[in-house]
């Protein structure tokens, strides 16, 4: 005896039918990412005229904000890299004003960075470390305000290494004392801070303006 098996009903419309997709890049996007990928060991890449414009607007718009200072400060400049630092920028400080800055965003990251590095540096800090990253800075500080100058670092230095610097204002000493109460700090201004500031103003140089400190 044979079994006929049931028939079977099937039926589908055209729209139901897909077609596998495959993503895949450009040879552009493939090189633009090996770029970005490895731009801390190649950033002269900025520096050569067959890159076109668009291309390095690009490759600055997909860089990392944590790339080193010795990197960005050096090779990202110009108004194509604006959106670079605004980025910088934003990831650091939530309030961003930059028309007390020259309307650059470059110089307020800058400026404000230096003045929070002096502001947190002790005397018995490296002193090496922070000249180094003052002359990496040089040609973008032009004016500096450091509300509280914990250490005794000489003026004559920061001056010395930011030879564009326009405008400082200095406040020796600290806001606030707590349980970590230090004479060293709290006294603020001592002659010898004096004698360094008399020192840093005579110096004879192209760009220094105006100068004022604090005593607290």
């Amino acid at each position: 005896m044979s079994v006929v098996p049931p028939s079977i009903s099937t039926s589908f419309r055209p729209d139901e039918v897909t077609t596998p997709r495959f993503s895949t890049e450009t040879l552009t996007e493939l090189c633009l990412t090996e770029i970005v990928q490895n731009f801390q060991q190649h950033p002269h890449i900025l520096n050569n005229p067959k890159v076109p414009y668009q291309l390095k607007e690009k490759i600055i718009s997909l860089l990392n904000v944590t790339l080193p200072p010795e990197i960005t400060v050096v090779h990202l400049s110009g108004p194509e890299s604006e959106f670079f630092w605004k980025k910088c920028c934003k990831a650091r400080w939530r309030n961003v004003d930059v028309e007390q800055h020259g309307t650059n965003y470059k110089r307020f990251f800058l400026e404000i960075t230096v003045q929070e590095k002096l502001e947190q540096y002790r005397d018995d800090m490296p002193l090496e470390e922070m000249k180094q990253y003052l002359h990496i800075c040089r040609d973008n500080v032009y004016s500096l305000e450091i509300k509280e100058l914990l250490s005794h670092l000489a003026p004559t230095i920061i001056i010395g290494e930011l030879p564009y610097l326009v405008n400082l204002n200095l406040t020796y000493g600290a806001k606030r004392s707590g349980i970590n109460f230090d004479w060293n700090v709290a006294v603020g201004m001592k002659e010898a801070d004096c004698v360094s500031m008399a020192t840093a103003i005579r110096v004879p140089t192209q760009q220094h303006g105006h100068t004022s400190s604090r005593r607290r």
